[in-house]
């Protein structure tokens, strides 16, 4: 890990305009993991995504319990934020998705941004953060390795296809 200091993030609450950008990134990102990771068809896991994401936030930004955010360092918004209550943990708060922009990555802003997830967690009485790590995404893994993360389960398929 590097010694430099870690960006400002402030975690801005997202808007109306933002949400339906973001979703639709979303549900393309969540789509391809799920496809890389399950040797679906990306079209078949977009549309799983797809399905998904309206379960978990029928009403969108006013969806009890979620809260959606845009990363920024001054003025500049560098990437996404949605958190909410563990769905099996009552103690728990639960990243459920981040993402930091392609041009920000590598600085500092991920690790920088879960830190203040946590943060807004402790405020709320949560004694504890869960997430899920995508089969095959290295990177984040170390990341939350190195904030401390532990694996709690570890789930694992295999593709009878093909």
């Amino acid at each position: 890990m590097s010694s430099l200091p870690l960006p400002a993030v402030t975690l801005r609450s997202m808007t109306e305009a933002e949400f339906g950008p973001w979703r639709d990134i979303a549900i393309d990102q969540h789509g391809a993991q799920v496809s890389r990771a399950t040797g679906k068809s990306l079209a078949a896991a977009v549309e799983e995504s797809r399905v998904l994401l309206s379960k978990v936030l029928p009403e969108g930004l006013q969806t009890d319990g979620m809260r959606l955010f845009a990363i920024t360092d001054g003025e500049a918004r560098i990437g996404w934020l949605w958190l909410g209550a563990s769905p099996s943990d009552p103690a728990a708060g639960f990243v459920f998705d981040i993402m930091i922009d392609a041009d920000a990555r590598g600085r500092g802003y991920g690790r920088a941004t879960m830190l203040a997830a946590e943060q807004l967690f402790r405020s709320q009485g949560k004694t504890r953060v869960a997430l899920t790590v995508a089969g095959g995404n290295d990177t984040a893994r170390g990341l939350y390795e190195s904030l401390g993360y532990l694996p709690t389960s570890t789930s694992m398929a295999k593709n009878l296809e093909g």
